[in-house]
This record gives C-alpha cells, sequence and structure tokens, in this order.
C-alpha cells in the first residue's frame, strides 16, 4: 500500500498516506519499509528534508542486512550528509552491500580505491577474489591487495601473502609470501603468525 501510494498505482499519488503505510510496515521491522521511510526524509517527501532522520531509517534497515540501505549509508558517510565524513565508515558499509552482490556498492568501492583509500582497495580485492556480484577475478584481486599492501595495510598484506603462497592469481612466490606474513604477523595480524608457524619460517633467520 505504501508503495503505491508512494508512485501513485491504482491510487492517486499522496505521500502522506505512503509514509502512514509504510510507517506501519517499519513498526513491525519490515526493512524495506524502513528504507523508504528514509528515502522520504533523504529526498523531502511528505515530510521536510531530513539527513539525519534518514540517517536513524537507513540504520535500521541496514542493521537487518538490507543491501540497498547499507548502500546509502555508505553514501550518507562517504559525502558527510546527515552524518560527519567518515570514509572508512563508508567502506564498510560498502562492503556490507557488496557482499550481496549489489553492484551499486562494487563501483563505489572501485571510486574510493582508486583515491587510493587502503581500506577500500583490500575490500575490492576481496569483491574479486569471492565474487561478489561478479564472477571471480584472482589476478584483480591480488593487484588491489598489492596496492593496499604497499601502504602498509596490515589485512591486506595477510591476503596478498596467501595468494602468492597458493599461487593463485598470481605465480606461486613462497620468498615473497613469507615477507608479506611476517609484516602482517608484526602488526598484529594473527592468522599471518600461524602461517608462518606452519610453514617453519616465523624461527628462522631472515635474508
Amino acid at each position: 500500500m505504501g508503495v503505491s501510494y508512494r508512485d501513485g498505482q491504482g491510487v492517486a499519488q499522496d505521500f502522506h498516506e505512503a509514509l502512514a503505510w509504510f510507517a506501519k510496515a517499519a513498526d513491525q521491522g519490515y526493512s524495506a519499509a524502513q528504507f523508504s521511510i528514509g528515502l522520504m526524509y533523504s529526498d523531502g517527501q511528505g515530510v521536510p528534508g531530513d539527513l539525519a532522520k534518514a540517517v536513524t531509517w537507513f540504520r535500521k534497515s541496514a542493521d537487518q542486512d538490507y543491501p540497498p540501505a547499507e548502500f546509502n549509508v555508505g553514501v550518507l558517510y562517504a559525502a558527510g550528509m546527515g552524518v560527519p565524513r567518515d570514509p572508512e565508515q563508508a567502506v564498510e558499509w560498502y562492503r556490507k552491500a557488496a557482499e550481496s552482490g549489489l553492484q551499486q556498492a562494487q563501483d563505489a568501492l572501485k571510486s574510493v580505491a582508486d583515491t587510493g583509500l587502503p581500506s577500500a582497495q583490500h575490500v575490492l580485492g576481496m569483491t574479486w577474489e569471492y565474487g561478489w556480484g561478479s564472477m571471480k577475478n584472482e589476478p584483480e584481486a591480488v593487484y588491489w591487495y598489492r596496492k593496499a599492501a604497499e601502504q602498509g595495510y596490515p589485512a591486506a598484506e595477510y591476503d596478498l601473502g596467501r595468494m602468492l603462497a597458493d599461487g593463485r592469481g598470481v605465480p606461486k612466490n613462497g620468498a615473497e609470501a613469507e615477507a608479506w606474513f611476517r609484516r602482517a604477523s608484526e602488526k598484529g595480524i594473527r592468522e599471518a603468525q600461524q602461517r608462518l608457524e606452519t610453514s617453519g619460517a616465523l624461527n628462522a633467520p631472515r635474508k
């Protein structure tokens, strides 16, 4: 009913009536309705535009893993609209949406990664490694992991080492993998330390 009134489908368009129906569904925890209310506050449809309230409703929906809401929260953090600007928070919400295969989120991650933000480069590598919403591309994953790793991003150092150690997306290179594992281990990445222990390299003399 809310969608029908909002879009004028079979009834006269009425944003106030749409909001009332969305609110009934949202109060029962329906994530799509919560998202729709967020859009109405964002766009000023039936209510005065209010980005802070839009964020509140998007977050309610996003906290239930609704991908479009996760993406919109990321957009608002990226732009500093209704919330303080926070690129790292934006990347985290884009990641959540990208995991569900939302192409918009993947495109947004690419845009942020192109600015040089290592957390975005790392997450973009993950989208290619695991094929979130697209075909897997391990060489592309290695490319983005390396970009983030070369900036000292610990999780990317580990993931790059893993790809090198296993020969995935790149020729197998145990020595280089060990070097990246060491860097990640020194920054507290437990999995990197475990890989070194498994390979017997942890106590081996450094070259």
